[in-house]
């Protein structure tokens, strides 16, 4: 009896969370705004925070499932990695925005001054992973505001997007070094090495069957058998890279690049398949996760971590705005301003590196992620207004691209 009521109560809390999410997302959206506002709003309302209908326990695993598919997706993109890093404007705007972004970032942080203003200190781990979760841009920005203006498959759009593309794939990459040298849990350096090595093999392994027998995959006689036999590919490199120390999400991440040497992963209707599924249903699931497991009161709430929350934002969009401006500039892009604002916003990508560094103990406690709630809504807010702002100062220009 007691199975039976655990398994009504999951599908009542699923009930309420997809169906606010859904709303408020919408609601949103109609504002100009992103959806996933919605999604961590409608967690923080249900959540213990305020409403207390729904635990973030009862949503754990369905999110640990969204942060997998979403670092699936990000490693599909590798696919024309090649022809991403032919095009050295948009190679040099992405690594040129994260390598500055993390070096000052890290710097800001690390200086005494730092510690005064925002009450708070950090070690150089956690300062080496909050300097890249607030370098990386959000893929999603840039590809909306292009397609809203029609230009996501002009010359000019597709530059764009290779840069945010470029910038997060770096930042992927860079992750997956920190979390193998600098992750406590591998502080021995007999573990580190033997755990370094599996995580190669395994990784190097699984590329070299795909890309010799990937071929054949084909052969199966439905998509919905390629589908089943990618999703298998992935939980199982999510579950073999947690057993050797590191995050299931980084397996997921390896996993999109073991799956884009296939000859099937290009294809609109296999993207649009894990789409329809991760966007449709998980990452709903996973940022309104996110907003149960946050806090308006007490020490580790949004609240008290109001002042820090507003030097990462601010310092974040600074940073980003000001380089990728200059060198729009520097290398007559068209619509600086425009390009510029479409790389400010801080979402998917940066909740998961923050994410992963508290899985793996870089962090305690949800208070990091209180820090990082507030920047959602107002990088959305901004980039909404500069977009606008900018759409009629540079007409001409967004006319040439």
């Amino acid at each position: 009896m007691s199975s039976e009521v655990a398994i009504t109560n999951i599908l009542l809390s699923l009930f309420a969370v997809l169906a606010s999410s859904l709303i408020l997302g919408e609601v949103f959206e109609r504002l100009g705004l992103d959806a996933v506002i919605g999604y961590i709003i409608a967690g923080l309302l249900l959540g213990p925070s305020i409403l207390g209908w729904v635990s973030p326990h009862a949503m754990e695993e369905f999110a640990i499932i969204g942060a997998v598919l979403i670092l699936f997706l990000a490693g599909l993109k590798e696919e024309d990695a090649s022809a991403l890093y032919k095009n050295k404007t948009a190679m040099m705007m992405g690594l040129g925005l994260l390598i500055f972004g993390f070096v000052i970032i890290f710097g800001v942080l690390s200086t005494p001054l730092m510690s005064v203003v925002a009450g708070k200190s950090y070690t150089f781990v956690q300062i080496t992973f909050l300097a890249l979760a607030y370098a990386v841009v959000d893929l999603g920005v840039p590809a909306k505001m292009l397609m809203s203006k029609r230009l996501l498959n002009t010359e000019f759009g597709q530059m764009v997007l290779n840069g945010a593309v470029i910038n997060v794939i770096a930042g992927l990459t860079l992750l997956t070094i920190f979390t193998l040298f600098l992750t406590p849990e591998l502080g021995a350096i007999a573990s580190k090495f033997i755990g370094v090595i599996a995580f190669m093999g395994l990784f190097i392994g699984l590329f070299w069957i795909v890309s010799r027998f990937g071929k054949y995959m084909v052969l199966l006689e439905s998509e919905e058998a390629q589908f089943t036999l990618t999703m298998a590919l992935v939980l199982l490199m999510a579950f073999l890279t947690e057993s050797l120390g590191f995050s299931n999400i980084l397996g997921a991440f390896l996993a999109g690049i073991i799956i884009s040497r296939s000859t099937f992963s290009g294809t609109r209707s296999f993207i649009d398949r894990f789409k329809a599924v991760s966007m449709g249903l998980f990452v709903p699931l996973f940022f309104a996760w996110f907003g149960l497991e946050l806090v308006l009161f007490g020490e580790a709430g949004i609240i008290a971590n109001i002042i820090p929350a507003l030097i990462f934002f601010g310092l974040s969009c600074v940073l980003k705005f000001s380089y990728t401006y200059v060198y729009s500039k520097i290398k007559k892009i068209p619509a600086p301003g425009l390009v510029a604002s479409s790389m400010l916003s801080l979402d998917v990508e940066t909740l998961i590196i923050l994410i992963l560094a508290m899985e793996i103990g870089v962090f305690e406690g949800t208070e990091t992620l209180s820090i990082f709630a507030p920047s959602v809504l107002l990088t959305t807010i901004l980039v909404a207004l500069l977009v606008k702002m900018f759409i009629k100062l540079e007409a001409k220009d967004i006319q040439k691209g």
